[in-house]
């Protein structure tokens, strides 16, 4: 009797251990014990910039939503091969680096770790790490009719002197980028309707402090008579939206339609020139995640495909001319045509 006991305690544990290997394989397969990891790193301080950063963060959290995986944001602004490393170490499969700071010790990162797969977002990689892809954004698209639009109100509001202050994170190509076609959208004003609108152009070589962005802001408008204030500075450029507000001035958001994400401060932003950073990271995201073959390299974000937008006109909808607006439309028609010059 005892070895019959034995023998069926034996049998019942084989079976125990057949259904556990079947159970841990099937989880296996559907990810429970090893489901990919997705990660994003960014220099600056924080996410909570109300724009750039934040609209990174959101795209992947958009993901996580929709998709089981695990994942990590970093920001930091000091040991930016290690905090970059440390993703690899920890065998992530994926690395987002939300913006070009940083962009070359993510590469050497991704040339020592292969296995892991490397997203530069605002940047056209072309080089030759098989690891390494991008998201690249044409600002220049919304960038272009929102410097006419800048360059009309300041003109409506200011005929003697009117100024554009555009003020620069960081003088860096995503940031040209935008600089040269506002300024190509404020020279097509002048140049349709024989105005001399000028602009105030400096790069403060920060993306967090707020109180310098205010400060910078403050003069030019004070000093240069900026009537339109147009920040592409993180954090920093929130403060000079502040100080536009604070000294009866007008802005143009970034990133985001900052008219929602700068509640504070919307009555005066006249439009906001959008990157899709949080959709295009989504979308991106995805096809990791669903292991989809032969990822394209670059992802392109342009008005046509809706990766860079211009935001509504919210408080100014019946406050802009209708020839104004009517003249943005036909821009935007022109740049996905390729019509319109918007210098890149």
């Amino acid at each position: 009797m005892q070895n019959s006991r034995g023998l069926f305690n034996s049998y019942l544990s084989l079976l125990l251990l057949i259904g556990l290997i079947a159970i841990t394989t099937g989880c296996e397969k559907h990810g429970w014990f090893n489901r990919m990891k997705i990660g994003m790193f960014v220099y600056g301080v924080g996410y909570n910039d109300s724009g750039w950063r934040q609209n990174c963060k959101n795209g992947l959290l958009m993901a996580h939503q929709d998709y089981i995986f695990d994942t990590m944001f970093v920001a930091e602004t000091t040991n930016l091969r290690g905090e970059i490393e440390y993703f690899a170490v920890n065998e992530y499969d994926v690395m987002f680096l939300g913006g070009v700071v940083a962009k070359n010790e993510m590469l050497e990162v991704a040339e020592f770790y292969s296995k892991m797969n490397c997203v530069i977002v605002d940047d056209q990689y072309d080089g030759d790490l098989p690891n390494v892809y991008s998201i690249f954004f044409k600002s220049d698209e919304a960038a272009f009719p929102l410097g006419f639009l800048a360059a009309a109100w300041a003109d409506m509001k200011d005929g003697a002197n009117p100024v554009i202050g555009i003020i620069g994170g960081m003088d860096i190509p995503p940031i040209r980028r935008f600089t040269d076609a506002y300024a190509l959208g404020i020279e097509h004003f002048n140049k349709k309707y024989n105005k001399k609108v000028t602009q105030a152009l400096l790069f403060i070589d920060n993306f967090d402090n707020e109180s310098l962005g205010y400060e910078k802001a403050e003069s030019m408008i004070r000093i240069q008579s900026a009537d339109v204030i147009v920040p592409l500075a993180g954090n920093a450029g929130n403060g000079a939206i502040r100080a536009a507000k604070d000294n009866g001035k007008w802005a143009i958001g970034v990133d985001q339609d900052q008219y929602y994400s700068l509640p504070e401060v919307s009555d005066v932003i006249l439009s906001s020139c959008i990157k899709r950073a949080d959709t295009t990271i989504y979308t991106v995201a995805a096809l990791f995640l669903n292991e989809v073959e032969n990822i394209e390299k670059v992802y392109t974000g342009t008005l046509a495909n809706h990766g860079v937008a211009i935001a509504p006109y919210h408080d100014y909808e019946d406050l802009i001319p209708d020839t104004i607006k009517t003249e943005i439309e036909t821009l935007k028609e022109g740049i996905i045509n390729g019509t319109v010059d918007t210098g890149y």
